[in-house]
Formats: C-alpha cells, sequence, structure tokens
C-alpha cells in the first residue's frame, strides 16, 4: 500500500540496484529511484542494470559524496 502512494524511493547501500528498480517494476509510473553506494563498481552496475531493464529515466545512482543537493 505504501509503495502505490510514494513518489520517490531511497535505495541506500544499493549495490546492483535490485531493490529500487523492483519497486520501479512494482510501483506507478510516476515513482523515482535514487540510490547510492559508497562502492563505485556497485554504482556502476547499478546504472547499467537500470539501463538494461529500460528503468534509467525513472533511476539515478550516485556515490554519496556526488548526490546532489535538492532545495529544502
Amino acid at each position: 500500500p505504501e509503495l502505490a502512494r510514494a513518489h520517490t524511493v531511497l535505495d541506500y547501500g544499493c549495490g546492483s540496484g535490485v531493490l529500487g528498480l523492483a519497486a520501479l517494476a512494482l510501483g506507478p509510473a510516476r515513482l523515482r529511484a535514487h540510490g547510492t553506494d559508497v562502492v563505485e563498481a556497485a554504482v556502476e552496475n547499478a546504472q547499467l542494470n537500470a539501463q538494461l531493464n529500460g528503468l534509467a529515466e525513472r533511476s539515478s545512482f550516485w556515490l554519496p559524496w556526488e548526490l546532489p543537493s535538492y532545495p529544502k
């Protein structure tokens, strides 16, 4: 029920991005996923998995020190 109402999910310690990408696959079309991991190869794999699954436009994966700032 919460996923159906969500607009954004955060995949903290994203690894391959599987949790964030699964949320996109199962959630509403408006849902966006953002993930972060301290391992550069993990972030690269998550980005690749998003592309391979057609979810790159609805997701972003970052190293923690590269996360964009959003207005409060």
